[in-house]
């Protein structure tokens, strides 16, 4: 067989052809300088479940091996990675271990994705070996135990938070975010709901919570044809949400079941919703599911900030309300240009800017003017105690009320 060969040294290859080889290998050359520079590897996010309790540090977890090696001394806090993701798969506070569950020590800071630093010396001497952490990453995808009692105990973020659907019963759960810390979910935060009872769950402390979303319940239900109940109770301080908040219900032509689904905020709740509040409801003629959003009675505030951020669904005459009113509660639309939603309200404040279109408004305690926002028209007063309107100084030209 006849072969020919192409000559592809750079004395004989073309001049675009030399240039174009050039650049290919000058800058394959430069991404993997730079690679190694950053100490950046593989990262793998993990699905973690949780344990029934624990501190969301470590305890509330199971041991989960990681990517990479490691290596340690007794005498050093220094954890040398190789091939590691420590940024996305190790937080301060987790436990690192070795695979078959021994402490070596509980990580102090982190330098990068292949060094970290323990809070003492390492437990033990190791040489580039598998390991395991007991703990959440920012990386990963968490799962919680329904009937989990877990504590938030620093500054942790992780990429989805997700209940579990049980299927066996009902049950009850509690997220508390303790002190001044706080948890940054960077993608999802589902209540999952559940399939075959009753549940409910609490988000409550004086920490704070961040997510670019929330939804509540996303099964259907099976089993028995008795209603069944998802109630979601918001009591932490503060509760942000960038996009989209949901409250679904929920139905099953398979035993007629269906899940009645409640959200309501308590005390003094901040919750700051950048996308759509809505319900949706999923029902027939002759089940007919429920599904609420109520701001409570204590001095919760609401912040809205889309351009329409209320969207309540109405099918086959299924409830769907939203209580806006409660005693001391404030709704605060703080976008551009916005629909205030037409309902009652305790204390109704209209800042930010642009013109704020009202329409079936009332308003039982006070309406607050405030940034460069006005209104298309005065809302109706309520019947209660006189209700007071406050318009801050400076104000552009529009209806001042």
């Amino acid at each position: 067989m006849h072969m020919t060969h192409k000559n592809l040294s750079l004395s004989s290859a073309r001049p675009s052809q030399s240039f174009a080889w050039v650049r290919r290998f000058v800058l394959s050359c430069a991404m993997a300088f730079s690679l190694i520079l950053l100490g950046v590897s593989h990262v793998e996010a993990a699905a973690i479940t949780s344990n029934v309790s624990g501190n969301w540090s470590a305890t509330a977890w199971p041991n989960t091996t990681r990517t990479g090696t490691i290596t340690t001394a007794t005498n050093s806090t220094t954890v040398t990675g190789s091939g590691t993701s420590f940024t996305t798969e190790i937080s301060v506070g987790n436990i690192i271990k070795t695979t078959g569950g021994t402490v070596i020590g509980t990580v102090a800071s982190i330098q990068s994705n292949t060094s970290l630093t323990l809070a003492s010396n390492a437990a033990s001497a190791n040489t580039a070996i598998a390991f395991a952490s007991q703990g959440v990453g920012s990386g990963d995808d968490v799962t919680i135990l329904n009937g989990a009692f877990i504590v938030v105990d620093g500054v942790f973020t992780c990429n989805s938070v997700a209940t579990k659907d049980p299927s066996n019963g009902s049950s009850s759960s509690t997220l508390i975010v303790s002190s001044s810390n706080s948890l940054t979910i960077t993608g999802s935060f589902t209540i999952t709901g559940n399939s075959k009872g009753n549940e409910a769950i609490t988000i409550m402390g004086p920490g704070a919570i961040s997510a670019a979303s929330f939804t509540a319940n996303t099964v259907s239900p099976s089993g028995n044809t008795s209603p069944a109940t998802l109630s979601v109770s918001i009591k932490i301080a503060q509760f942000t949400v960038s996009n989209n908040f949901s409250v679904n219900s929920a139905f099953s032509t398979s035993g007629s079941k269906i899940i009645n689904t409640s959200c309501s905020l308590d005390s003094t709740v901040r919750l700051t919703i950048g996308g759509l509040l809505s319900t949706t409801l999923a029902n027939n003629t002759n089940n007919l599911a429920s599904v609420s959003f109520d701001i409570g009675s204590g001095s919760s505030t609401l912040k809205l900030s889309a351009a329409s951020p209320i969207s309540v669904a109405v099918a086959n005459g299924a409830t769907s309300t939203f209580i806006l009113n409660g005693t001391g509660a404030t709704v605060d639309y703080t976008g551009t240009a916005q629909t205030v939603y037409g309902t009652t309200y305790n204390n109704l404040t209209l800042s930010g800017s642009g013109i704020k279109t009202i329409s079936g408004v009332t308003v039982n305690g006070i309406l607050s003017l405030e940034g460069t926002a006005t209104a298309s028209a005065a809302p109706t007063y309520g019947t209660g105690p006189p209700c007071n309107t406050r318009v801050l100084p400076h104000r552009p030209p529009g209806l001042n009320l």
